[in-house]
């Protein structure tokens, strides 16, 4: 259709859908830009939401709020307050975040994300929210997370702030939704040898060295796994298995 009349809004926006929906970030966000230019004052909320997405996902973050503000001012979506939230979030505008994850929240209580966006605004904020964060989490879970990305960072959260017991929590479900994720097994067989670990978690944080090790790509980042694997061997008095690293 373009070819014949490249001023066609209704073509651009459908062009765009279909690249989106195909995963073309580049080319969807220029057809859509392409369709507002033409008719500025057309209001699209599929448009509009879908190009906020599209600034989240490349980390354009002061993008995406201004897309996702006129978003929440135009019409009720739950998912338009959660996007907000998480730029505000990544703005470190923590305040702005609360609201608009508590908004998402009104909108659907029953949706993981926000539970686990709120996790993470909690503990961003310091230890002072930890039992809200950990109230946060546990709900999340209970509702089905299973956003990696989400999941991971909630654990590097708890790790940082030595929150040992709940941040292997978070990595055992990495573990378990992302099996072929190499950091995700490296970050949760870290977490089991502890500063105190058991023989039982020991035995434990090998296995998951070694799957770790098996999908770990680069030369180096194979030998500080296998260099820790090897200090647990040895910590077991099992040297007599450090040639099957």
């Amino acid at each position: 259709m373009l070819p014949n009349n490249n001023d066609n809004y209704e073509a651009w926006v459908m062009r765009g859908h279909a690249f989106y929906l195909h995963g073309n970030l580049f080319d969807s966000e220029e057809s859509y830009i392409r369709a507002l230019r033409l008719k500025p004052q057309q209001k699209d909320p599929v448009l509009q939401e879908r190009l906020g997405i599209i600034y989240a996902k490349r980390k354009a973050w002061k993008d995406a709020k201004t897309v996702f503000m006129k978003c929440c001012k135009e019409r009720v979506s739950t998912t338009s307050w959660i996007y907000l939230g998480l730029s505000y979030l990544r703005l470190g505008q923590l305040k702005e975040a609360e609201d608009a994850i508590s908004n998402a929240n009104i909108l659907d209580n029953t949706n993981p994300k926000v539970w686990g966006f709120m996790t993470i605004l909690c503990l961003s904020t310091g230890r002072q929210r930890l039992i809200q964060a950990n109230l946060s989490f546990k709900e999340a879970l209970r509702l089905g997370l299973k956003d990696q990305e989400i999941i991971e960072e909630i654990g590097d959260l708890y790790s940082n702030s030595e929150e040992l017991d709940q941040a292997l929590i978070a990595y055992q479900k990495l573990a378990e939704i992302a099996p072929t994720f190499a950091e995700g097994l490296r970050k949760f067989a870290e977490v089991l040898e502890g500063p105190h670990g058991q023989h039982q978690n020991i035995d434990m944080a090998i296995e998951y060295y070694k799957k770790a090790l098996h999908l770990t790509e680069g030369q180096q980042n194979k030998r500080e796994i296998a260099t820790k694997m090897a200090a647990l061997y040895r910590k077991m008095g099992r040297d007599a298995e450090l040639r099957e690293i």
